[in-house]
C-alpha cells in the first residue's frame, strides 16, 4: 500500500502502541490457557528492514513474513504452556 493511501499515513511502527493489547491477550491466554505469541514484536522496528516481510510494503505479510510468523508460533508451540 504506498504511503499516502495507508490508513494513518503519518503513524510509524515505532508509534503503535500495543502493549496494552498485548497484556490483555496474554492474561486470556493464560485463562484460556493458550499459547500467547507477541508477533508484532518479531517484526524490525525500523521500515527499511521490515518492508521485505511484507508484500505491499505495510501491512500484508509476504512468504518471508508469513514465515517469521510461522517460526515464532512454532517456538512457542513446542514449549509448551
Amino acid at each position: 500500500m504506498p504511503f499516502a493511501q495507508r490508513p494513518n499515513p503519518g503513524l510509524s511502527l515505532d508509534e503503535v502502541k500495543v502493549d496494552a493489547f498485548n497484556k490483555i491477550s496474554k492474561q486470556i491466554a493464560l485463562r484460556q490457557k493458550v499459547p500467547f505469541v507477541d508477533l508484532a514484536a518479531k517484526f524490525p522496528l525500523v521500515e527499511e528492514q521490515r518492508v521485505k516481510y511484507f508484500a505491499n510494503g505495510f501491512n500484508q505479510p509476504n512468504l518471508e513474513g508469513h514465515m517469521l510468523i510461522k517460526n515464532a508460533l512454532e517456538a512457542v508451540c513446542s514449549r509448551g504452556l
